[in-house]
Formats: C-alpha cells, sequence, structure tokens
C-alpha cells in the first residue's frame, strides 16, 4: 500500500502474541491511520498476509479483538 500514515495514533490496544516456542507475550499495538492512495501489485509480506477490502462496521466486526474493534468504530465517527 502507498498513501499518507497520520501524525498521531488513534487507539492502542492489547493483545497476547503466541511466540514459535509456544509461550505468550503480552503486546500493546499503536494504531496509526492510513489514507490509502494505491494498493501494490506485490510487496514483501505478501505470502503472509491477505489483503481484503471492509466497510468499517464489517472491519470492526471483523477482527478478534475488543479494544481493536472500538478503535475501527471511533475512527468511522470522525469520518462522518
Amino acid at each position: 500500500m502507498l498513501g499518507q500514515v497520520g501524525d498521531h495514533a488513534i487507539g492502542i490496544y492489547h493483545y497476547n502474541k503466541r511466540l514459535a516456542d509456544g509461550f505468550r507475550v503480552r503486546c500493546a499495538v499503536e494504531v496509526f491511520p492510513l489514507k490509502v492512495e494505491q494498493q501494490l501489485g506485490s510487496w514483501p509480506e505478501q505470502a503472509q498476509r491477505d489483503t481484503r477490502w471492509f466497510s468499517v462496521a464489517d472491519a470492526a466486526r471483523a477482527v478478534q479483538e475488543p479494544d481493536l474493534s472500538a478503535i475501527i468504530r471511533s475512527l468511522a465517527m470522525s469520518l462522518v
């Protein structure tokens, strides 16, 4: 993706990341908005990631982390 990343995080959420050895570690993720200007045909992590476009409401429902869902919903409110 090419685009403009926002200057400020729009939220933070936490999740438990499972490591290759089976251990879990608590991670904090700062979320920054990205205004997409172009989707590239290929990128370095392409084999590890799927790209799908969602409405904001569908994106909020699609994520597993409740705090991330809330961040996505709050972003929708700021776009109105």
